[in-house]
């Protein structure tokens, strides 16, 4: 993830080699991120210093969006084609559930991704991957 500066043309990194950033929060100052050699999701401030664990992260959740002012984070977990999505404050762990997110035909449906959740949460969406096929059944061949 690179920061440019509009008004000198400027393009510095903002993050370790490696570490992808995926939600940045809605103020600009922090994003979530991990890398290759270290999976677990990382809150990283971006005018430096450490970055910080996310306390309450359960394996297998990820973090959807940032809630607003940036606390809490929106995170969840892929139970089939189903996502819960949980209200996380990473400080101190505590979660509450928010929202079930399924698709109404669940048919075919083999992923629920690309969740976006509005900052002050009055909206939010998601697309999912369908596969549906057809099977016919040929009789009287010889």
């Amino acid at each position: 993830m690179y920061l440019l500066a509009l008004d000198k043309a400027e393009v510095k990194p903002i993050l370790p080699e490696g570490v992808i950033g995926f939600a940045v929060s809605p103020d600009g100052k922090y994003v979530a991120a991990s890398g290759a050699s270290d999976p677990t999701d990382k809150i990283y401030d971006l005018s430096g210093g450490p970055p910080r664990p996310i306390t309450g992260l359960k394996e297998r959740e990820i973090v959807a969006a940032w809630g607003d002012p940036p606390l809490p984070l929106y995170v969840g977990a892929r139970d089939g084609v189903v996502v819960n999505l949980f209200r996380l404050d990473p400080v101190t762990g505590q979660r509450r559930f928010w929202r079930r997110l399924m698709p109404s035909d669940p048919a075919g449906v083999r992923l629920v991704a690309d969740i976006k959740i509005a900052a002050e949460a009055e909206a939010y969406g998601y697309s999912y991957y369908r596969f549906l096929s057809q099977l016919y059944v040929a009789e009287g061949f010889r």
